[in-house]
């Protein structure tokens, strides 16, 4: 499913963030490289698949640092963004990123558009969330139209790439290798960024 994703990917000139879990990259640095070789971003997303707003602001601080330290053995890339653990934070994590050299985290679903917010140590970038348009709440599959997937993703983008003529508009699409990899799957985004594109390329 990963390379089956970077494929279509590369098919497509997309580039992603990829959000990775620490000591995933640990177990498999070969992948979180190939990452990194074609061209995506490598973003941190945790230590391990567990809540970091439960820990006191050291041990989030060690939680955060940690996955930074391992993406960089993997990858030699230093990671800019962050999500964490089911978007949930802290009150003290945007001001640990910041002083970690990160500048953007992903963990705001009140706009659809990036904006700043100040932190200790100066301003910050929020990247705008969207639970919906996350694969992963089909996971299971169970109900899961294609079709209707494939819709959903045109009337989110064709409505705000019309709003996008007077302001500011950002579509964030959620994937996860093991759900958005399946082959069907991948033939609705295939289909989705031909959409995408030949709606842009018609604009300009």
């Amino acid at each position: 499913p990963t390379r089956r994703s970077s494929d279509l990917m590369d098919k497509h000139g997309v580039k992603l963030s990829a959000f990775m879990i620490g000591h995933a990259v640990d177990k498999a640095p070969e992948l979180a490289k190939e990452v990194v070789r074609r061209g995506h971003e490598a973003a941190a997303h945790g230590r391990t698949w567990e809540p970091s707003y439960l820990l006191t602001p050291d041990e989030e601080r060690r939680f955060i640092a940690d996955n930074v330290a391992s993406i960089e053995r993997a990858t030699g890339q230093t990671p800019r963004g962050w999500s964490a653990f089911w978007v949930r934070n802290s009150v003290h994590t945007l001001d640990i990123l910041k002083s970690l050299g990160f500048s953007y985290h992903l963990d705001e679903a009140s706009r659809d558009e990036p904006f700043i917010v100040p932190v200790k140590g100066g301003d910050f970038v929020t990247v705008p969330y969207t639970f919906h348009m996350n694969d992963i709440v089909s996971f299971p599959f169970q109900g899961w139209n294609p079709i209707a997937y494939e819709q959903a993703l045109k009337d989110e983008f064709d409505q705000l790439y019309e709003e996008g003529a007077t302001r500011r508009r950002m579509m964030v699409i959620s994937l996860h290798d093991r759900i958005s990899g399946h082959a069907g799957r991948v033939r609705v985004l295939d289909r989705f960024l031909s959409y995408a594109k030949k709606i842009g390329r018609a604009s300009c």
